[in-house]
């Protein structure tokens, strides 16, 4: 599962831990930390993610519902503060805006390039 929070990214698995615990990992260090600040975090562990984390899966539901619960914002990308991965997100908006059948109505409005939406 990826979760792109304003705090940071990261993508939850199960894998490589043990019962009751998920494997939380991070491009970035500071996505892990500003999530997980108490985590136990291994760097460069020969993986792809750079960092990743074992850490009890209540702790995540917890993290995951504490964004969800203080979720005040009415755009995502717009409440990202943090320049690389606000642009990092907008990025995955636009592959994603690809799948829909119609257009998002922010490109026409805009006068954005319709080449992201070309079939590769």
């Amino acid at each position: 599962m990826w979760i792109m929070s304003p705090k940071g990214f990261v993508s939850i698995v199960r894998k490589d831990c043990p019962p009751g615990h998920l494997l939380v990992r991070s491009r970035r260090r500071e996505c892990l930390e500003a999530l997980f600040p108490d985590a136990d975090i291994v760097e460069n562990a020969g993986t792809d993610y750079q960092f990743r984390a074992v850490i009890p899966q209540l702790d995540v539901i917890n993290v995951v519902s504490r964004e969800l619960l203080e979720l005040d914002y009415t755009n995502h990308k717009a409440a990202t503060t943090d320049d690389a991965l606000h642009s990092a997100y907008s990025a995955v908006w636009s592959v994603m805006a690809r799948l829909q059948p119609v257009k998002p109505f922010t490109f026409s409005r805009w006068g954005r390039d319709d080449d992201l939406f070309s079939a590769d």
